[in-house]
């Protein structure tokens, strides 16, 4: 991968360059851990935890990993770059105004509802852990060095507790410090951010850490009426009801997403979805295995301008607020609305199911919506890098193995490429073959094109 280096910085267990491919319009962000045999075992065991969430994690306001390139002594991590910047507080206009506040705040219990129903808790929640896109009109929430999976109980009211004491102090929960909390604990952050964006203050603040800590534990914090009198009492509730030092009393994410002031805050959205994304969720199935996977490679590596309307779509469509639409809700939409026969639609959700849960992500939603046609060439050859695993400038029969949703490939009884390439030795596929054939072309030509075969 061609790139530009444009700045060196410290980090924790390495270094990290914040780098351009070529061409200089796709931006990425590769953290740098050199000397793995010489990390604390347990260092090397929150950086496998870190990697792991990541991996695991799918949802439009939580910051991609793109690529992990793993040597015997060196990993590299190629994130996305976030080129807005943090989500900081304006020096010449320290208070954010209710709707802009709003706005973001919905952005932020968006990825913490979906985190939390799939079993991820944050931990560190701060206003420099969130970061914009581009634009600056998407917020995606970074930094996950601290996050832990945690055993979502059958019975909801059976919390599992957590005890190591971690996070930054003014936006720890009170009950971190008893070395006994849940999921909630990213709901009392979440209210300081919230409290910080409307008044420009922090609730909790002492230049002694132990009072401050005291001060947390207690929930002692004052409003001040020059700032929060000129703010809506919905506004106020809302901030309050996150701050609660009872984690049980305090709001989830789920039920501040339906509190009144974000409800009333924010512009009301059009939850009709269009015809035209439903068909091309229905007709995805229609397409080949091998074609299949190489656009859901293709989504990963989709900025957030040109999804601008493919994620509000699949915002609307995730009813649920948990980072997905399952395969029944997207059924249920395709015999209603598209009065497709019930099998079809069947078929259809299994197709856009790569990860085997009954349910459609948001990178299996991109892979079915995103029109290949409008595909750069940045954005295929990016994708073709990808299963060009040693950089050879060919796909061969052994990058295809790798892909995710190989048994799929496997099994398919019409999978002509595959019985094509290994008739034939291993034929390889050159970028201009493989950019034919995900914008249509029905199966690649029998003579290898000689021209152009490397990526540039």
């Amino acid at each position: 991968m061609l790139f530009q280096l444009i700045s060196l910085q410290s980090f924790s267990v390495g270094a990290f360059w914040h780098g351009r491919v070529w061409p200089p319009d796709d931006c990425f962000v590769c953290v740098c851990v050199s000397g793995l045999n010489g990390i604390l075992p347990d260092k090397l065991e929150d950086l496998k935890s870190e990697l792991k969430i990541l991996l695991c994690l799918d949802h439009p306001h939580v910051v991609r990993l793109l690529d992990v390139y793993v040597s015997d002594d060196k990993l590299d991590i190629v994130m996305e770059c976030m080129q807005g910047g943090e989500l900081k507080r304006s020096r010449t206009r320290p208070q954010m105004d209710e709707e802009e506040a709003a706005r973001l705040l919905r952005q932020m219990l968006l990825a913490l509802s979906y985190m939390h129903s799939h079993g991820v808790i944050h931990r560190d929640l701060k206003l420099s852990n969130f970061m914009y896109s581009r634009d600056r009109q998407v917020l995606k929430l970074i930094d996950f060095g601290l996050s832990k999976f945690y055993n979502r109980p059958a019975v909801a009211w059976q919390h599992p507790v957590m005890r190591t004491c971690c996070g930054t102090l003014g936006y720890v929960a009170p009950e971190v410090f008893d070395a006994a909390y849940t999921s909630q604990c990213d709901l009392w952050s979440l209210g300081v951010i919230v409290y910080l964006l409307l008044s420009g203050e922090m609730p909790f603040v002492d230049t002694n850490e132990d009072v401050l800590i005291a001060k947390t534990q207690q929930g002692e914090y004052s409003m001040n009426p020059d700032i929060w009198m000129g703010l809506s009492l919905e506004a106020t509730d809302f901030t309050q009801a996150l701050l609660r030092v009872d984690p049980e009393k305090r709001m989830t994410a789920e039920e501040a997403l339906r509190h009144p002031w974000l409800k009333a805050s924010l512009p009301p959205t059009v939850k009709d979805v269009s015809q035209s994304i439903l068909e091309d969720l229905g007709h995805f199935a229609e397409q080949t295995p091998l074609r299949r996977c190489f656009r859901r490679l293709m989504a990963i590596g989709l900025d957030d301008e040109q999804t601008h309307e493919l994620r509000e779509a699949f915002l609307d469509m995730d009813i649920h607020h948990r980072g997905k639409i399952t395969a029944a809700e997207l059924e249920k939409m395709l015999t209603q609305k598209l009065e497709w026969d019930p099998d079809k639609a069947k078929d259809a959700t299994r197709a856009l199911d790569f990860t085997g849960d009954d349910s459609v992500h948001f990178s299996e939603f991109l892979a079915a919506t995103y029109p290949t046609y409008k595909s750069e060439d940045s954005l295929l050859r990016a994708t073709f890098r990808r299963l060009d695993r040693e950089a050879k400038g060919h796909i061969s029969i052994d990058d295809i193995h790798a892909l995710a949703g190989w048994r799929e490939l496997r099994a398919d009884p019409a999978g002509r490429l595959l019985e094509w390439l290994q008739a034939s030795g291993g034929r390889r596929i050159h970028f201009p073959q493989f950019k034919a054939y995900l914008h249509g072309e029905p199966d690649f030509p029998q003579t290898p094109v000689k021209s152009c075969c490397c990526v540039q």
